[in-house]
């Protein structure tokens, strides 16, 4: 027979794979869960039961003494045409990661409540009919105070076939929970752990970057409850504080722990300071008979703002390139002003210089003239020169004198009015040659010159 199950409610369904690791179901709500087939397929429901049949109770709960023992039932029904039997078996309980409720597979071994149950190992119920069984549940001496989950089940074994052909034994399991609390002292107790903050800063420095914490929250006490958390972060000196609110845990068992993760954005301000804080809430609506604790734990982690970083070194740059060229354009000006500045005064300079010299030669001219007359004359020379003009004013007084210059050659028989023409030539031609060597220096520095700037208003004549 092919087998097909289906969890309409509250209770627990199991798949076994035989040649496969276990495979398992469960769910919360009625505690009769049908298992629907097509034709040939099996049907069934299991639930709570007095010993008149189903009592309407979702699962078993009981609170016991270490040592007691209770009696209670279960109720098979076969919906389906063909007399059944099924299996009976228990197992420890636990919650899935999803928060559904389900039990051990059958190749695993019990080691707490799904031991203290004890329950006849099969039962046939013919089709269309109801069976009650008993089942009694033992707390042994020494047991642990608080909540202790297992669950019951019928289940029907079968043979299947993979994809690829290969036998495998299947079993198709339908039961409900049993909660037991041993009496003694209760301990809520919760634990934070494994606590892993990540930042991610993105690459655009305009928007927030992510930042990432996980942590695991373990039902550290003795009794079974929910819990719901928070993570808050801010940055130094409290910036930009702020509270995300974290997944809750509907209900957990003694022992278990769940791993929470919250994402959210936050913006990078170097190093960000948080706490991660889990309160423990009463589960099924029922107020806890004992203060539930709230447990805290801080964390930190770097956030580099990486993409504001690059954008202000981006920013420094460009301003400081800007501000180089333009000392670099302002310090080139000032050199080309003063350098035209400059050369205006060595212009300047030059022009008076060039302007002097023929007045200056001439009056050295003059002066060599006078002195020669002196020399040769015996006389005596009055000379004035306006160097601003150019001219000179020469007055000789010659008294001709034995044994002097011109005494000599007069009596030798020489012409002293030729000799004293001569002369005149001479410091004439010396004048002028000056003047003109002078000139053409000049004219020589002109052409050499390189162009220049001038400030405005500036001007390569000399002053007037």
């Amino acid at each position: 027979m092919n087998f097909r199950r289906r969890v309409l409610g509250g209770g627990l369904a199991v798949l076994i794979l035989a040649s496969a690791p276990l495979v398992a179901s469960a769910a919360s709500g009625s505690a009769a869960v049908p298992v629907s087939a097509s034709a040939g397929d099996v049907t069934w429901s299991v639930a709570p039961a007095d010993e008149a049949g189903p009592d309407g109770r979702r699962w078993v709960e009981q609170e016991l003494d270490p040592g007691e023992s209770v009696e209670d039932h279960l109720a098979v029904r076969n919906l389906s045409a063909t007399d059944i039997e099924f299996r009976l078996s228990a197992a420890d309980g636990y919650f899935t990661e999803g928060g559904s409720f389900n039990m051990l597979p059958s190749d695993q071994e019990s080691v707490d409540a799904g031991t203290w149950i004890e329950v006849q190992p099969s039962v046939l119920v013919p089709a269309g009919e109801v069976r009650v069984v008993p089942f009694s549940l033992h707390v042994p001496e020494g047991a642990v105070p608080g909540d202790h989950p297992a669950g019951i089940a019928a289940s029907v074994l079968s043979q299947g076939q993979t994809a690829d052909g290969t036998a495998v034994g299947l079993e198709s399991r339908v039961g409900f929970r049993v909660m037991t609390r041993v009496t003694g002292e209760l301990a809520p107790v919760l634990a934070i752990d494994a606590v892993d903050a990540h930042f991610d800063s993105g690459w655009n420095p305009f928007v927030p970057g992510r930042l990432s914490v996980s942590y695991s929250v373990e039902n550290a006490g003795n009794l079974r409850m929910g819990a719901s958390s928070t993570v808050d972060f801010s940055g130094p000196l409290g910036w930009g504080q702020s509270t995300v609110g974290a997944e809750s845990i509907a209900d957990s068992f003694p022992g278990e722990a769940r791993i929470i993760t919250v994402e959210t954005s936050a913006w990078p301000l170097m190093l960000l300071f948080g706490s991660v804080a889990v309160k423990a809430e009463p589960v099924d609506g029922i107020a806890a008979s004992v203060p539930l604790p709230t447990q805290s734990v801080s964390y930190s982690v770097w956030a580099v703002p990486w993409p504001q970083i690059a954008l202000a070194l981006l920013l420094a740059f460009t301003i400081w390139a800007f501000m180089s060229d333009r000392r670099r354009r302002r310090r080139k000006l000032k050199n080309l002003l003063e350098q035209a500045r400059e050369e205006g005064r060595s212009e300047e300079r030059g022009g008076v210089a060039d302007a002097a010299t023929p007045r200056v030669a001439s009056i050295v001219s003059a002066a060599a003239l006078g002195t020669l007359l002196l020399i040769f004359s015996g006389g005596t020379a009055a000379y004035a020169a306006d160097a601003d003009s150019g001219s000179i004013t020469i007055v000789v007084d010659i008294t001709e004198t034995e044994g002097t210059g011109p005494a000599l050659l007069a009596a030798t028989g020489v012409d002293m009015n030729l000799v004293y023409a001569s002369l005149l030539v001479a410091a004439a031609g010396l004048s002028t040659g000056v003047a003109v060597a002078a000139a053409r220096r000049r004219e020589r520095g002109h052409r050499t010159d390189s162009p220049s700037i001038r400030p405005p208003g500036s001007s390569s004549q000399p002053p007037l």
